[in-house]
């Protein structure tokens, strides 16, 4: 398991209006505001306070 994909999932579940595959593509799809990366990717970096802040900016 990746480091911090727990965390990054707690606030995804706060927005009941994410459903499964919304979590999915989240995770999956690259992101301007992320240079093009994608929040999987910050996780695989060791990168968990960015992947939250996006988790808090995706779940707005």
């Amino acid at each position: 398991m990746l480091d911090g994909l727990e965390d990054v999932l707690e606030i995804l579940n706060q927005d009941e209006r994410l459903d499964t595959w919304a979590k999915i593509l989240f995770f999956l799809q690259e992101k301007p505001s992320l240079e093009g990366r994608r929040p999987l990717d910050l996780l695989r970096e060791g990168k968990r306070r960015e992947a939250s802040l996006a988790a808090q900016a995706y779940a707005e």
